[in-house]
């Protein structure tokens, strides 16, 4: 018959108290860092998009206004210079296109490269309440996405150092009110067991 000798269940490494408190601490501040790196980047893209969601509306608004008798009167020069030097002057603008109630293109231009992501919007061009066609034009937001990632981790890591800084004051507080007491009662028991008075 062969008998089986089963050795007990592998225990946790028997760390000092202090070092166990010490790793939860560092744990803890490790979710924390990485929960509000997350928490800011959601809240980050939302807020910038929304930002330049408005700005990007305010421009079609502007360039719209400054061109609405160019584009009632179908003026394709005055329009194609007009739009020339808005594209000159707005690095991120990729796209426009203007066109009359018919849906004819009276002017259309893109900077003609691939862009990852872009907004894009489009706004009835309207006088006394008469339509006169479209004007839409498009935006490049893939410098957004770079601008985010760093702000987040920027705050991340601060959040991260704060939360340090306040888990090495909370493992002081308590390795000298808690793990320093415990100990010596350990000691004090193993010096009884060992006879020591």
């Amino acid at each position: 018959m062969i008998s089986l000798h089963l050795r007990p269940p592998l225990r946790l490494l028997r760390l000092p108290l202090r070092l166990q408190l010490l790793i939860g601490l560092a744990v803890l501040t490790v979710l924390v860092s990485f929960g509000a790196g997350l928490e800011v980047e959601k809240f980050e893209r939302s807020y910038l998009l929304s930002l330049v969601t408005s700005e990007s509306q305010q421009k079609l608004q502007l360039l719209m206004f400054a061109s609405i008798d160019d584009i009632i009167s179908e003026d394709q020069p005055r329009i194609e210079t007009t739009m020339s030097k808005v594209a000159r002057n707005d690095a991120a603008l990729i796209s426009l296109l203007i066109t009359n109630e018919s849906g004819r293109t009276i002017y259309e231009w893109n900077r003609g490269k691939a862009v990852p992501k872009a907004l894009v919007f489009q706004q009835e061009v309207a006088f006394d309440g008469e339509r006169f066609g479209t004007f839409a034009a498009g935006w490049d937001i893939s410098d957004l996405e770079p601008k985010i990632y760093r702000h987040a981790l920027i705050v991340g890591g601060s959040v991260g150092l704060i939360c340090f800084l306040l888990s090495a004051v909370i493992f002081v507080l308590i390795h000298r009110m808690t793990v320093l007491p415990i100990n010596r009662i350990v000691q004090r028991l193993d010096d009884f067991r060992r006879g020591i008075h």
